[in-house]
């Protein structure tokens, strides 16, 4: 269940959330079936991140005009930066949120990408996190952010496991991470998870 950017981006193909919240500066999205909602800045190129048919989470563009239909693989040359925000089931049933990233995202030895202060302002408010981070030879980095929800219902004595896994990501290019940093750490502030749990 590791997610790739390539999955990621490929699954951009729609418009905006059906609720929306407005308020200065900012616009609030809300996905119902997982519980999440985020603040984006207005003006941002939101789109919903989806799996098929499925919406997942929210994704935006920064610095460049780029739409939900303008491409299917995220531009190397650091003329723009993407954060989402996605949301999936933990069918897997594993008990660690660490399952859900990248082999060749590091959770250790990021101080080739950021700093150890900056590294650690890197959470979802209220939920334990997980994150790693990846430097391309590209100049591309990944920064991953994995929190956890709710939990599957025990039966026979198994142990508790997630019920839901929600992964903010920020996508971006060594020439503009110092522009992207911050703008990333405020965003996951904003970001609000109501926890849910499997029906009855």
């Amino acid at each position: 269940m590791k997610l790739y950017l390539g999955v990621l981006v490929a699954s951009l193909f729609c418009c905006l959330a059906p609720r929306v919240v407005a308020e200065p500066m900012l616009k609030t999205y809300f996905n119902d079936e997982y519980g999440i909602g985020m603040n984006f800045p207005a003006g941002s190129t939101v789109c919903q991140s989806r799996s098929g048919d499925h919406a997942r989470g929210f994704f935006a563009w920064y610095g460049s005009a780029l739409s939900c239909r303008d491409s299917d693989e995220f531009p190397k040359d650091g003329s723009s930066s993407a954060i989402s925000v996605y949301a999936d089931y933990n069918t897997n049933f594993e008990t660690s949120a660490k399952a859900e990233l990248d082999d060749n995202c590091q959770t250790r030895g990021f101080q080739q990408v950021i700093s150890s202060a900056e590294w650690d302002r890197l959470t979802i408010p209220g939920h334990a996190t997980i994150k790693c981070a990846v430097k391309n030879s590209d100049g591309t980095i990944v920064i991953d952010v994995v929190a956890q929800g709710g939990q599957w219902r025990e039966t026979d004595g198994s142990p508790k496991v997630p019920y839901i896994f929600y992964n903010a990501s920020l996508f971006t290019h060594a020439s503009r991470i110092k522009h992207d940093l911050p703008m990333f750490e405020a965003f996951l502030k904003g970001v609000i998870i109501s926890s849910r749990q499997p029906n009855s």
